[in-house]
């Protein structure tokens, strides 16, 4: 096995467990990365997502994103639940993929991105283009493509690639800091936030998706539960429904 999935209350811990290949992913790997998702998707008891690596060298130095694109979770475009990123060393091709995929990433203070397609003569896979290009903007990761540089936290963090670099030790601890934040919060209203910044389009187009989205919000238990909880001054007791 190269994926490993746990559950920790509402928390799902998806750990790339490949350190003797610097946690690089073959095809096997990523079916199971993609069945761990789906797992992810399908249960209403997990809110939040954290994706980290096992060992201290790498995150994941690549993946088979080429060999079955229309199955790959590298495509996925409906995965409303929030995913985390504790980038830990190399993240390179296909990892920085992976971290791409995620929502909110956080880094080590060791760790190196680079994108690597054109290096070995391919194109940037796994949806890296159009994810990297929406993250950081198309000048810089233009330039990070074209060159197949590789940059630091430090660096990534300027660009705005991470959220936050963090002392290697507290990585995973601070990560799951915030997926506790995260899944504290009213599990539908999360997913409508992440799908509306997604599915966006235009302007015109977002603001309308965002109206839909609210509307549907209105009419749920957990938002009339936040306005009970409010008025009594209380915590929520969010349900999903």
């Amino acid at each position: 096995m190269q994926i490993s999935l746990k559950k920790q209350g509402n928390i799902a811990l998806i750990t790339i467990d490949r350190p003797d290949a610097m946690n690089s992913l073959d095809s096997e790997g990523i079916k199971e990365l993609g069945e761990a998702l789906k797992t992810v998707r399908n249960d209403n008891s997990l809110r939040v997502a954290i994706i980290s690596s096992s060992g201290t060298e790498a995150f994941c130095t690549g993946a088979d994103v080429t060999s079955n694109p229309e199955d790959s979770p590298f495509y996925m475009t409906d995965f409303w639940k929030p995913m985390i990123a504790a980038v830990n060393g190399y993240c390179f091709a296909g990892g920085l993929a992976l971290a791409l995929l995620c929502d909110i990433r956080l880094a080590s203070e060791n760790a190196t991105f680079a994108s690597e397609g054109p290096r070995g003569g391919i194109l940037p896979a796994g949806g890296l283009i159009q994810r990297l290009t929406r993250a950081i903007g198309v000048t810089h990761a233009i330039e990070l493509m074209l060159t197949s540089r590789r940059i630091t936290a430090s660096e990534a963090l300027k660009l705005g690639l991470i959220s936050e670099a963090i002392p290697q030790q507290s990585l995973k601890s601070r990560a799951l800091e915030i997926a506790e934040q995260i899944a504290s919060m009213a599990p539908l209203a999360i997913q409508a936030v992440k799908e509306a910044a997604q599915r966006g389009g235009t302007l015109a187009d977002g603001l309308a998706l965002e109206r839909q989205l609210n509307s549907a919000l209105l009419g749920t238990s957990d938002a009339q539960e936040a306005l009970n909880a409010m008025r009594e001054k209380r915590k929520p007791n969010f349900k999903g429904n």
